[in-house]
């Protein structure tokens, strides 16, 4: 069962609207005056490295990132 909710609690597993149930993340951050949460993408999902294109680091941190809190939705 999917739920829109815009304040979200770490450790709750959320899904993107555009990209469906296969983009499945984390969530181990909320700031809810920004309205953002630090998203840790689940290992295995077809979104895993989702955010590797904003991170030059290194590999691990590219699977961590910040996201709008509208475009998730809880799993």
């Amino acid at each position: 069962m999917y739920k829109k909710d815009l304040q979200l609690s770490p450790g709750e597993i959320v899904t993107h609207i555009v990209h469906g149930s296969g983009w499945l993340g984390l969530v181990l951050l909320s700031d809810w005056d920004v309205k953002k949460s630090k998203i840790h993408m689940i290992p295995g999902s077809e979104f895993e490295f989702f955010f590797k294109r904003l991170v030059y680091k290194c590999e691990e941190q590219s699977r961590v990132g910040w996201i709008y809190n509208r475009w998730l939705i809880k799993y």
